[in-house]
C-alpha cells in the first residue's frame, strides 16, 4: 500500500502544469487569522490528485516557512518539482517572505487548449507565459496611517499568439472577517479594494492602470516587445498609500498577486469556429440535445476521418472539468450517443470538449 501511495504521490508530482500565487500581509494578526500568508496554486493533469488540499489529495500544502518571524505567520507552498513544500530558493515555484510565487495558472480547459509540444507555435509550453512579484518589506504606520511598501520589484513575459495573458497586482484592501465565527476573508472583491497597480501583458503589449498608478511611475517600468514576446520589467518602486480616515487601519491588508491565464473566451470562440467547420465539411459528426437542457444531455458524435484514442468532457464556464463523459477507443466512422447529467450543476453554460485522431473539437450548452 505505501508503495502504491508514493507511486501515486510521484506521479502527482511528475505531472504539474503551472503555478501562480499571492501574498497577503495583514496589519493584526489574532490566533485565527494570519498576519502574513503566502500562498500558491497549481493545475495538475492526473484526475486522482486534482482537488483543494494537501499534498496529493490535491494541491495546497500548509508549510511554515524557516525564516518566518512571526508566530502567526505562515506559507501554503505548492506541490511541485521541488517537492512538497516550498521548493528550494530559485527553483521554480519558490516562495519566501513577502513573495509573490511564480504567477502561471492554468485551469482544466486552457491546459486543453495549449499547442503541443515542438510545434511551430511554441517549443516548449511550460514558457509561454512567466511572472515574479517581490517587496522587500510592508510596513503600517500608525502615526500617519499610511501603508510603506519597499522596493517593489519584478517582471512579466509573454510568448505571443498562444492565447494568454500575464497578470501581477498590487493591492491594498480591507478584508471583512467574521469576527464571530472566526472566519478569515481571504476573497478579495472589488467592494474591498481600497488602492491598486495592475500590470497586464498581452498580445496586444503591456497595459500598467489601477489607482496607484500615476506618470511619475513610468520610469521605473522597462517594456520590450519583438514579433514573439512581450516583456516588463520594474524594480526599485516604493509608495507611500495614505488610508483615508473612514476604513479601520487595524484591519488594513496588503495583497501582491501573479497571475498568468488562457484567454478562453477567445480560445474557445476559435475553436468553436474549427469545429462547425468540421462539421460543415462532414470530417465529423457532433450533435448535443436537447440545447437548452434542464437535466439530461446526449452527445452524437463520429470520426469521418479516423478512429482510435476519443476523449469526451464536460467542463464549466470557468474551465473546471465537470465530468469525463468519456475515455476509450472509437473505430473511424463509428457513430455513438453518449449521456452526460447535469441535474446537480447550477444553470449556466458549459463546454462539451472532444479530442478525437488529433483533432479538438468544442459545443457550447446550456442549462437552464
Amino acid at each position: 500500500m505505501k508503495k502504491i501511495s508514493l507511486l501515486i504521490l510521484l506521479a502527482c508530482l511528475g505531472s504539474v502544469a503551472f503555478a501562480g500565487g499571492d501574498s497577503d500581509i495583514r496589519k493584526n494578526c489574532t490566533f485565527w487569522k494570519k498576519k502574513y500568508k503566502s500562498w500558491a496554486r497549481i493545475s495538475i493533469g492526473i484526475p486522482i490528485c486534482y482537488s483543494l488540499n494537501a499534498s496529493c489529495g490535491g494541491v495546497f500544502r500548509e508549510y511554515a516557512h524557516p525564516t518566518c518571524d512571526k508566530d502567526c505567520g505562515f506559507q501554503e507552498a505548492w506541490a511541485g518539482p521541488g517537492g512538497l513544500g516550498s521548493p528550494a530558493e530559485g527553483t521554480y515555484g519558490y516562495i519566501k517572505k513577502r513573495i509573490c510565487s511564480r504567477g502561471e495558472v492554468i485551469d482544466d480547459l486552457g491546459m486543453l487548449m495549449l499547442p503541443e509540444p515542438n510545434t511551430t507555435t511554441t517549443a516548449n509550453t511550460d514558457k509561454i507565459e512567466e511572472s515574479l512579484l517581490t517587496v522587500d518589506a510592508v510596513n503600517f504606520i500608525d502615526a500617519t496611517r499610511i501603508v510603506q511598501l519597499q522596493n517593489i520589484s519584478g517582471y512579466a513575459i509573454l510568448q505571443k499568439n498562444n492565447g494568454f495573458k500575464s497578470e501581477l497586482g498590487v493591492s491594498i484592501w480591507l478584508p471583512t472577517d467574521d469576527e464571530v465565527n472566526q472566519i478569515e476573508d481571504t476573497t478579495m472583491d472589488a467592494n474591498e479594494v481600497i488602492r491598486q497597480l495592475k500590470i497586464q501583458v498581452t498580445d496586444n503589449g503591456v497595459v500598467i492602470n489601477g489607482t496607484l498608478y500615476n506618470q511619475n511611475l513610468q520610469q521605473f517600468f522597462t517594456i520590450t516587445e519583438t514579433a514573439t514576446e512581450v516583456k516588463v520589467v520594474f524594480n526599485g518602486l516604493n509608495l507611500n498609500v495614505p488610508i483615508p480616515a473612514s476604513i479601520p487601519f487595524d484591519n488594513i491588508a496588503v495583497r501582491l498577486s501573479g497571475d498568468g491565464r488562457p484567454d478562453n473566451q477567445n480560445n474557445i470562440q476559435t475553436l468553436s469556429a474549427s469545429t462547425q467547420v468540421a462539421i460543415d465539411n462532414r470530417d465529423v459528426v457532433f450533435e448535443v440535445y436537447p440545447n437548452p437542457t434542464s437535466n439530461k444531455l446526449n452527445i452524437e458524435f463520429s470520426n469521418h476521418n479516423d478512429g482510435g484514442k476519443t476523449s469526451i468532457m464536460l467542463f464549466d464556464i470557468t474551465g473546471r472539468k465537470i465530468q469525463e463523459i468519456f475515455n476509450g477507443d472509437l473505430a473511424k466512422d463509428e457513430q455513438r450517443v453518449f449521456t452526460a447529467d447535469l441535474s446537480g450543476q447550477p444553470d449556466q453554460t458549459y463546454f462539451i470538449y472532444i479530442e478525437s485522431g488529433g483533432k479538438k473539437l468544442i459545443r457550447k450548452v446550456m442549462k437552464n
